[in-house]
């Protein structure tokens, strides 16, 4: 009878602390778009990503082909495993209901200021060895277009850690600075002085005047002129670990973003 009593505290206990692990979690992300807010900063993840834009197209491009090659009979041997692997992690229990809606309905009429991520959900937080990871992909686009990537992640220890790792990039609307413009367009004036043929000597139907020649050049010029684009303006990675307590709401700063979490439990 007490092997039996003992067995049933134990039971109640394990129930209790796995109900003590069940979180409510909501994150909002916000964009400052203050172009003169982070004008004095450095960036130097700029042109590490300039330069893999530059080579994403190539990328892309064999990766479509190998995408195109997948073998079916080979996704289906491992359809027990992936399902195996799927049961075994926590769930996730997406809410409907944002505790930070009125706060985040505000950011609309404000010009310096966007959202851009914002969710709730109740999730089983792991140790640090066994972390969930969240998936975070945004964009938005005004004045400034801005698109942020990466992922967030919990974990417990004596504390509630928050682990956001994140990549934000901005794009400003403009014409591509070339240095040598003024040069091409000087190379398509062409003066009156080039063209003094003696115009009598050629048929009429096939007369072409220096205006006629003038205009075309023109034309040509304007469409070889660059055209205004999305181009890089800034990055930055908003890596950190932030140690928390439970039913408080904590702010993450940075440059390009803020970060509101509250977590509590559930």
């Amino acid at each position: 009878m007490k092997n039996l009593l003992l067995t049933l505290t134990c039971l109640l206990l394990a129930a209790q602390t796995h109900a003590s692990e069940r979180y409510r979690v909501e994150v909002m992300i916000f964009a400052y778009l203050d172009e003169n807010s982070a004008r004095e900063e450095h960036w130097p993840l700029l042109e590490q990503w300039k330069q893999e834009e530059a080579d994403a197209i190539n990328t892309q491009l064999l990766m479509a082909e190998d995408t195109n090659e997948i073998i079916i009979e080979d996704t289906e041997l491992n359809t027990d495993a992936v399902e195996e692997e799927i049961i075994e992690k926590p769930v996730i229990q997406p809410l409907d209901t944002l505790e930070f809606a009125d706060p985040a309905a505000r950011f609309r009429y404000r010009n310096d200021i966007s959202m851009l991520w914002h969710q709730a959900w109740v999730e089983e937080i792991q140790n640090a060895d066994a972390p969930i990871i969240h998936e975070v992909t945004a964009e938005l686009e005004s004045d400034i277009k801005v698109k942020l990537s990466g992922s967030i992640q919990f974990h417990r220890s004596r504390f509630i850690h928050i682990t956001p790792n994140l990549v934000v990039k901005q794009f400003i609307f403009a014409v591509p600075e070339i240095d040598e413009i003024d040069e091409k367009n000087e190379a398509y004036e062409i003066s009156e002085t080039e063209f003094s043929a003696d115009y009598n000597q050629f048929p009429e139907d096939t007369l072409t005047t220096p205006a006629d020649e003038s205009i075309a050049a023109t034309e040509l010029a304007l469409d070889q002129t660059p055209q205004a684009e999305w181009i890089p303006l800034r990055a930055a990675e908003f890596n950190l670990s932030r140690r928390m307590r439970s039913d408080e709401v904590h702010y993450l700063d940075h440059p390009l973003l803020g970060l509101v979490v509250k977590v509590t439990p559930y």
